[in-house]
C-alpha cells in the first residue's frame, strides 16, 4: 500500500506492523456493529473505535518524515487513504447501498475530472473546485494517457463519459492502454467502470418497447472502423431479421453510409418497416419522428452525432406514438386486458 502511494523504501516489521499501516488509511471502524455507513469518506453511521485497526502512535508517518520529509509524508498519508477509501468502495466493506447515486458519488469522491468538452459541461454543477482537463473529439487517446497519468499521481481520476463507458465509450482505451503497460489489475492502478443508460436503453423507452426481441447495435462511424466490415455486418443483421439500432447514423463529414445501409435492408425488408428516430434523448432538445424504412433519409435534418435510429424487424409495429415489437406472449399466453391507467412497468 504505501508503495503504491509512492514510496519506494523498506520498513522493517520491527517498526512498523501491518496493523499501523492500515491503522492511517482507513477509518477506525467497529465492524461488531450491525450497520456501518460511510458517505464521501465520512462516517454517518457506525462506532468509532480508536484501537481496532491497531496501533496509532504514528511511528509510520514518523518514518516517512524524517526519511523524505513532512511534505512528502502528507502527501504520502493522502495517496495511501485515497487508496483505501477505493479499495472499500470497491469491496463493498462499508458502503451503504441506501440512495446510491453512482455517478455523483464518484464525481465528489474525485481530485480531477477529465473529459470531452462537450461531456464536461454537463457536469458542470458537479466539478467546481476540481480539476479539470477538457479534450477536443478525437484526443481520446491523449484524454486515456491523462487519466492514467494523473492517476499514478496519486489522484482519484474521473473520466466523464455519456451513456454507457463500456459501450462505444472510453473504458476500452483506457484498459487497452493499461495492457499495453503490463497493468496488473491486482496490485496496479484500480480501475472502476461504472455503468451508465446508454443511448440504445434510453431511446427505447422513450419510443416504447422496440427491444423486446434479438437485435443488433451498429455504429455508423468508420472512423476506427473500415467501411466494408460495416456493411458486411449489416447485412448479417438484416438478414437475420433483427432490430436494429443505429449508433452515429450520420455526421457533416459522413453522409452515404446510412444511404447504403438503408439499400441493405430494402433488400430483406419493406419500405413500411417502422423506423424511429430520436436525437438528444433526455435532453432539453430532445426530437422524436416515427416514420419507415423508406422515408428515413426524408428526415435528414434530425441525423447527426447525437442521434439514434432504430429500426424494427418484420414483426414490429407502430401504435399510436409508440413503436411495439412483441416478445411473443400473446400467440403463448391468453393476456387479460389491463384497465389500470396508472400502470407503471
Amino acid at each position: 500500500i504505501i508503495y503504491r502511494a509512492g514510496v519506494n523504501h523498506e520498513f522493517t516489521k520491527k517498526n512498523v506492523s501491518g496493523m499501523e499501516i492500515f491503522s492511517k488509511i482507513l477509518p477506525k471502524i467497529n465492524f461488531s456493529n450491525e450497520i456501518i455507513k460511510i458517505k464521501g469518506g465520512e462516517i454517518e453511521k457506525g462506532v468509532v473505535d480508536q484501537s481496532i485497526f491497531g496501533e496509532s502512535d504514528g511511528v509510520l508517518v514518523k518514518l516517512i518524515d524524517q526519511e523524505f520529509g513532512r511534505e512528502i509524508a502528507f502527501e504520502t498519508i493522502r495517496k495511501a487513504f485515497n487508496l483505501g477509501k477505493n479499495y472499500m468502495t470497491e469491496r463493498g466493506i462499508t458502503i451503504s447501498l441506501e440512495d446510491l447515486d453512482v455517478e455523483e458519488k464518484v464525481i465528489e469522491e474525485s481530485d480531477t475530472i477529465v473529459g470531452y468538452t462537450t461531456y464536461v459541461k454537463l457536469v458542470q454543477d458537479l466539478i467546481a473546485g476540481k480539476d479539470v482537463y477538457e479534450y477536443a473529439m478525437t484526443q481520446e487517446v491523449e484524454r486515456a494517457q491523462q487519466c492514467i497519468d494523473l492517476a499514478k499521481e496519486g489522484k482519484i481520476v474521473s473520466l466523464v463519459s455519456s451513456g454507457d463507458p463500456g459501450i462505444y465509450g472510453m473504458a476500452g482505451l483506457i484498459y487497452e492502454t493499461l495492457a499495453e503497460s503490463g497493468w496488473d489489475p491486482k496490485t496496479g492502478l484500480q480501475v472502476e467502470i461504472v455503468p451508465g443508460v446508454s443511448a440504445l436503453n434510453s431511446c427505447s423507452a422513450i419510443i416504447g418497447s422496440p427491444l423486446m426481441t434479438d437485435f443488433a447495435v451498429l455504429s455508423m462511424s468508420d472512423l476506427l472502423v473500415p467501411w466494408e466490415i460495416i456493411m458486411k455486418r449489416v447485412e448479417a443483421a438484416a438478414q437475420g431479421d433483427f432490430v436494429i439500432v443505429i449508433y452515429n447514423p450520420s455526421s457533416k463529414k459522413r453522409i452515404h453510409q446510412l444511404q447504403d445501409t438503408i439499400k441493405i435492408l430494402l433488400k430483406y425488408r419493406k419500405p413500411t418497416t417502422p423506423v424511429a428516430i430520436i436525437k438528444g434523448a433526455f435532453r432539453n432538445s430532445q426530437s422524436v419522428v416515427l416514420t419507415d424504412l423508406e422515408n428515413i433519409i426524408n428526415h435528414s435534418d434530425k441525423l447527426g452525432m447525437i442521434t439514434t435510429v432504430i429500426i424494427g424487424n418484420s414483426s414490429t409495429y407502430n401504435y399510436k406514438d409508440l413503436m411495439i415489437n412483441p416478445r411473443g406472449y400473446k400467440s403463448k399466453y391468453n393476456l387479460q386486458e389491463q384497465t389500470n391507467p396508472n400502470l407503471k412497468v
